[in-house]
């Protein structure tokens, strides 16, 4: 009988990790990229992926019963894999540059429902959203989540669900309050069953037709304290490498980084040191589009 258990045991083993998905985090530029993985399922594995400085992913509130972790990331030790098994929300940092590096991951259990294709179509002032299940199962409802960063998401609104099905069905919703200052807007649909558990959707991302194409879109705190550092967000409409200078009133240059970029909303960390208090210009470059900051060090 024992024989039988293990044996039954190692299928299931086996059958989990060749369906897993892996989930891949970079840790670049003093944050984790993407900061938040909300469509992940018991069974996923979350992996992270040095790409420069020397940082740590670390456990802080994981769910009851879920292993903690504690990780170098760094040019020996350039990945991690963790997988899964409790559903619920883990979030972790990076212990050398905490709060500042942190992220978290959602993990929802597998419900007998398959989302075939979901789709997000940018209509100027508005976005239409599409998604289609091959087959249902006690669904209750689906919950639609907006973000103007791909990392907070909130609810605009609940499509009822049909319940039970065993053929192709598709639902629509429409987002009118598309803000004309965020150039890309993300969604997701949360998948709710009768039991109130959760599985998520992939997060689609539109192009927002009517806002205005800026490069920097924050850049704080500003004025900033020495010894400091700066947060920033910045737009990309592809992937690249965008840089980031810094000269003092007389055009020396003091401070120079590159930041990975990816299509969409993009954050960024940069350690001022020991720069003297007083006045300097940031040139951020990213595929040949250039903006110009003033900063002030106190």
């Amino acid at each position: 009988m024992k024989k039988i258990i293990f044996s039954t045991y190692l299928a299931l083993a086996f059958s989990l990790c060749c369906q897993a998905t892996i989930h891949q985090v970079s840790a670049a530029n003093f944050q984790f990229s993407p900061k938040n993985l909300p469509n992940i399922v018991v069974g996923d594995v979350v992996e992270w992926i040095w790409q420069n400085g020397a940082h740590t992913t670390t456990s802080l509130e994981i769910p009851a019963g879920a292993t903690p972790w504690d990780e170098a990331l760094t040019s020996t030790s350039t990945s991690f894999q963790y997988t899964v098994t409790i559903p619920g929300r883990y979030d972790y940092e990076c212990k050398p540059h905490s709060p500042d590096m942190a992220g978290s991951f959602i993990v929802s259990e597998a419900l007998p429902v398959v989302l075939t294709e979901f789709k997000a179509i940018n209509n100027g002032a508005e976005s239409i959203l599409s998604w289609t299940t091959a087959s249902e199962e006690q669904t209750d409802y689906f919950s639609v989540r907006k973000s103007i960063d791909g990392n907070d998401f909130k609810e605009i609104g609940r499509v009822p669900a049909a319940g039970n099905s065993n053929t192709p069905l598709t639902y629509l919703f429409t987002d009118q309050l598309v803000s004309a200052t965020s150039k890309f807007i993300y969604y997701l649909v949360v998948i709710i069953d009768k039991d109130g558990k959760t599985q998520h959707s992939p997060i689609r991302m539109i192009v927002n037709s009517k806002a205005r194409s800026l490069l920097i879109t924050s850049l704080t705190p500003n004025p900033v304290r020495s010894p400091g550092h700066l947060m920033l967000t910045f737009n990309a409409d592809g992937p690249g490498s965008m840089d980031a200078t810094i000269l003092n009133t007389e055009g020396k240059l003091v401070l120079q980084i590159s930041f990975t970029a990816v299509k969409g909303v993009n954050n960024g960390h940069i350690h001022l040191g020991a720069l003297s208090p007083g006045t300097y210009h940031l040139l951020f470059n990213l595929n040949d589009i250039r903006e110009t900051r003033r900063l002030v060090i106190q």
